[in-house]
C-alpha cells in the first residue's frame, strides 16, 4: 500500500476523466433557446397545490410550467425565462423551477435534455446547460415529480447562475408556486430545511454564482397547503455498493475545489490493526468479488492512490482531503478495514460501499 502524496495531484492533471451522476433517461426532447417546449406528458395526474396536472412544459432556463393538455397555456418565453424574478411566480401558469437562471442549450459537449415519464414518477434532465455568455461551467440537473405530489431537484456539482445579459439576468430562482392569483411570501433558505404554510415557497439568488446547491438534493412534500423542504448535502451525489462487516465511509460536505472535507471511516473493528482508504478514476458498481475474503466484501474501484491508516483501538478514523481544483472530475473513493475476527477468511478484511466525490466549484 502507498501513501498518498504528490503522486495524486499529477495523476489529477493527466487524467481526463469527466463524470457526472445524472444522466438522462427516457424520451430525448428538443428544447431550443429561450424556449418553453410542451406540453410533455408526465405519466399520471401529478397532485399540485389543490389541482392535479397532466402535462409538464420545459425551457432551457431550468423552469417549467404545469397543465392539462396545454390548460393552462404557459406564458410566452421571452422575457420572462431570460429574467429569472420571484415576482414571476406569482403572475403566472403553474411553475416548479429547479434551477431557474439565464441558462442556454450548451455546445462541446452538447446539452440534451430528457423526460422520463412512468406511471408514479416523471424525470426530467438538463444535461451540459451553460450561463448565457459563458462557455463554462457546463451543469447539469433534475426535476424528479412524484404520484404522492412530493417533488425532488437533484444538482450535478457545476450548477450555477449566471448571465452577460445584464443585472436581472444573472439571479436565479428555486422553487415552486400554483400561479396566479397568489401572494408572493417571504423567500427562504432551503438549506435550513424550512417548513411553510404556504403553496408558493421559494430561494432567490440576487448575485451571479452564489447558487449553492451544488451535487445536493431537495426535496418539497407538500401539506396542502405548503410545503416541508428537506436538503441533503451531497443528496444527488452517488454512493453504490453496501460493503461488509458494519464498515461505512462518509464524507463531511459536498467536494468542493480548493478546500478540505473530512473521509470519515466508521464501524472499525476494535482490535484492527489497519486499514486503507482507497482512491482511484475507475468504478466498479457491481463491486469485484476480492478472492479469499468474506462474502460481499467487495472492490468498489481501483486501488490507484491508498492512505493507510492506523486506528489504534478506535472505531471511527479521518483523513482530510484537500479538493483539487479540477471542476467536473470524478474521484472514487472506499475504505477498507483488516478485521481480525474474520479468521476464517484467507484475508479478514471488511469493505465500505463507494462513493463518488464529484468535484465542483
Amino acid at each position: 500500500m502507498r501513501k498518498p502524496s504528490t503522486a495524486l495531484a499529477v495523476l489529477l492533471v493527466s487524467s481526463g476523466a469527466i463524470a457526472q451522476c445524472i444522466t438522462g433517461t427516457g424520451t430525448p426532447i428538443t428544447v431550443t433557446q429561450d424556449s418553453i417546449s410542451g406540453p410533455n406528458a408526465i405519466g399520471f395526474a401529478f397532485p399540485f397545490c389543490g389541482a392535479t396536472y397532466t402535462d409538464i412544459h420545459i425551457s432551457d432556463h431550468g423552469l417549467t410550467f404545469l397543465s392539462n393538455g396545454g390548460v393552462p397555456a404557459p406564458p410566452a418565453a421571452g422575457p420572462l425565462v431570460w429574467t429569472p424574478q420571484a415576482s414571476s411566480l406569482v403572475v403566472n401558469t403553474p411553475m416548479i423551477c429547479p434551477s431557474w437562471s439565464d441558462s442556454i442549450p450548451g455546445t462541446s459537449p452538447t446539452s440534451t435534455f430528457y423526460i422520463d415519464a412512468q406511471p408514479t414518477q416523471c424525470t426530467v434532465s438538463w444535461l451540459n446547460i451553460q450561463s448565457y455568455g459563458f462557455a463554462t461551467p457546463k451543469f447539469t440537473f433534475q426535476l424528479k415529480l412524484y404520484i404522492s405530489g412530493e417533488i425532488e431537484f437533484l444538482y450535478g456539482p457545476t450548477v450555477t447562475n449566471n448571465s452577460n445579459f445584464g443585472g436581472v439576468s444573472d439571479n436565479g430562482v428555486v422553487g415552486v408556486s400554483p400561479g396566479s392569483p397568489a401572494v408572493l411570501p417571504a423567500a427562504v433558505d432551503f438549506l435550513t430545511n424550512p417548513v411553510t404554510l404556504d403553496n408558493t415557497v421559494f430561494h432567490q439568488f440576487t448575485l451571479p454564482n452564489t447558487f449553492d446547491m451544488q451535487n445536493d438534493s431537495l426535496r418539497l412534500i407538500p401539506t396542502n397547503p405548503g410545503w416541508v423542504a428537506i436538503f441533503t448535502v451531497d443528496g444527488a451525489g452517488c454512493t453504490y455498493g453496501a460493503g461488509c462487516g458494519g464498515l461505512t465511509l462518509t464524507h463531511s460536505a459536498a467536494p468542493v475545489v480548493n478546500t478540505t472535507i473530512n473521509l470519515v471511516t466508521s464501524g472499525i473493528t476494535p482490535t484492527a490493526p489497519f486499514g486503507a482508504l482507497a482512491m482511484g478514476f475507475v468504478k466498479h458498481d457491481p463491486g469485484l468479488v476480492i478472492l479469499g475474503a468474506p462474502v460481499g466484501c467487495l472492490q468498489y474501484n481501483e486501488l490507484l492512490v491508498t492512505n493507510l491508516f492506523l486506528p489504534l483501538g478506535a472505531s471511527t478514523v479521518t483523513v482530510p482531503f484537500t479538493v483539487p481544483n479540477f471542476p467536473g472530475m470524478a474521484i472514487q473513493v472506499m475504505s477498507i478495514s483488516y478485521d481480525p475476527t474474520a479468521i476464517l477468511a484467507p484475508i479478514p478484511v471488511n469493505t465500505t460501499g463507494g462513493i463518488e466525490l464529484r468535484l465542483g466549484n
